[in-house]
């Protein structure tokens, strides 16, 4: 089965990206494809939403997260206390990974890092861009950890869409 890789921003995103993301992720399922995404607020939220209300066994979803769930949940909750994301979007977040690991345990996969870290993040979306047929991004401004998928893929030579917004 073809695998997808849909990632981008972890920032809050406005009504549009969240749009372009939901579209892409229902093109993705109604092509019969697997996602695979990152598990972060924003974007890779948003499409791991849209997967679940077409498949709610999340059979054909992947989410990779840069560090164990319990550490990742704490960093969740950690940067909402910091307001770099709201503590809606970290509860979101938090309660749509719990209860996809009691739906389907294989659809959560932790990287080995033990230290939530951007480098985690970089690493991440590099092991996504390593195992996927075909990637789409969607970037806000520069973001660094997006470019490092991108990177990752075209050295693979595999296809590779990027979705440009600057705010």
């Amino acid at each position: 089965m073809k695998r997808v890789a849909i990632l981008g921003t972890w920032k809050s995103i406005q009504g549009d990206i969240a749009d372009d993301a939901e579209q892409f992720a229902r093109q993705v399922i109604q092509q019969g494809y697997r996602i695979i995404t990152g598990g972060s607020p924003g974007v890779d939220y948003v499409v791991a939403q849209e997967s679940l209300r077409h498949q709610p066994d999340a059979e054909n979803l992947e989410i990779v997260l840069p560090v164990p769930l319990d550490i990742y949940k704490s960093h969740l909750m950690k940067s909402a206390v910091r307001n770099v994301i709201t503590t809606k979007e970290s509860d979101d977040i938090i309660r749509q990974l719990t209860s996809m690991r009691k739906v389907n345990k294989t659809t959560l996969k932790a990287m080995k890092q033990t230290v939530f870290s951007n480098d985690a993040l970089i690493a991440r979306n590099q092991a996504v861009a390593d195992v996927a047929d075909q990637l789409i991004i969607f970037q806000v401004n520069d973001s660094a950890d997006v470019e490092a998928a991108i990177e990752r893929a075209r050295k693979r030579d595999i296809p590779v869409r990027i979705m440009h917004y600057y705010r």
